[in-house]
Parts: structure tokens; sequence; C-alpha cells
């Protein structure tokens, strides 16, 4: 892929920061979510009911959060113009932000979801990991290549948090699911 030559607008990083954080939290999430319950119960009811649930919850608190810290930057940006410390009116904006957010997270959570939804009990688990672990995979050289940064660093960070997330929410629903509570 060519190096991007043009330099971004601060609005348009600031998007693609929100969809790459939207993506990455709702993968990682609901995939974490999702190999817990998995490691509990073979319930696909149980299961659905969960992934839907958290890419719900997920979705509604990435857009809420993205448009509490937008409309505060906004505010501030007003708060600055007003006072002559800030020349453009090119301001934040929260609703765009949130919209984002909230898409980019479940789209992001689809991923482990059919992964999920497709996949027998016994090889649950393997598939929801390598399909998310791909996917942040891909995140990371996506962002790294908009960002100009070295790929192989930001693909191995995301990777390595999307796993250990994952092992741990493994481990607590096997460790629930085992003991009964």
């Amino acid at each position: 892929m060519a190096q991007l030559t043009r330099r971004k607008h601060p609005g348009e990083l600031n998007r693609l920061r929100a969809g790459v954080l939207g993506a990455n939290d709702g993968i990682v999430s609901v995939a974490g979510i999702l190999t817990g319950v998995a490691a509990a119960t073979d319930n696909r009811t149980t299961i659905l009911a969960t992934a839907i649930a958290a890419v719900a919850a997920g979705a509604v608190s990435m857009g809420l959060g993205e448009f509490v810290s937008m409309a505060a930057q906004r505010d501030s940006e007003r708060e600055l113009i007003a006072t002559g410390r800030m020349l453009t009116d090119d301001l934040a904006r929260p609703w765009q932000a949130a919209a984002a957010s909230a898409a980019s997270f479940a789209c992001g959570a689809a991923l482990p979801l059919l992964a999920v939804l497709t996949t027998s009990a016994r090889w649950r688990a393997l598939v929801v990991a390598v399909a998310t672990l791909a996917a942040l995979s891909l995140t990371g050289v996506v962002s790294a290549r908009l960002a100009g940064t070295r790929v192989g660093r930001s693909a191995a960070r995301v990777v390595a948090g999307g796993a250990a997330a994952m092992a741990l929410t493994w481990t607590v629903g096997h460790l629930t699911g085992v003991s009964g509570l």
C-alpha cells in the first residue's frame, strides 16, 4: 500500500481514531464476553442472549462516551472562540463521533458474534479466538497504515491485548462454570 502523502485534518484523524477504537473495542469486548460465557456453558440460547446484550450495551456505551467527550471538547472550543483564543469555527461534532463509535463497535462485534453462532460447541472457543485475532491483526494494520506508523508493532500490540482479554475471560468463565456460581 502506498504511503499516504496528504496531511489529514484533525477532525478526520479524530474520526479515524474513533472508528478504529470502536472496532477494536467491539472485537475485544464481545469476543472476551463470548469466550467467557462459552467456557461456562455450551447453551446456544444463553450465548446468543449474552452476545446481543453485549453488542447493544457496548455500542451504546461507546457512542455515549464519544458523545460526552466530543461535546465537552466542542464546549471548550466555543469558549476559546468567544474569548479570541481560537480562530477557527471548525468545531467538534459530538453526534457524528457518537454514531461512528457506536457503528464501528457493532461492526467489530459482528465477527466474534458470527463465529460463535456458526460454530459447534466443540470448536467454538478456538474459532472465536482465531477469528478475533485475525480481525485485530487487520485493524492493527489498517490503523498503522492510516497513521503512517510501523505495521508490525501496531498489529502485535492489538493482538496481544485481545489475546490477553480472551485468556482472562475464558479462565473466569471456566472457573465460574465449574464452580456453579
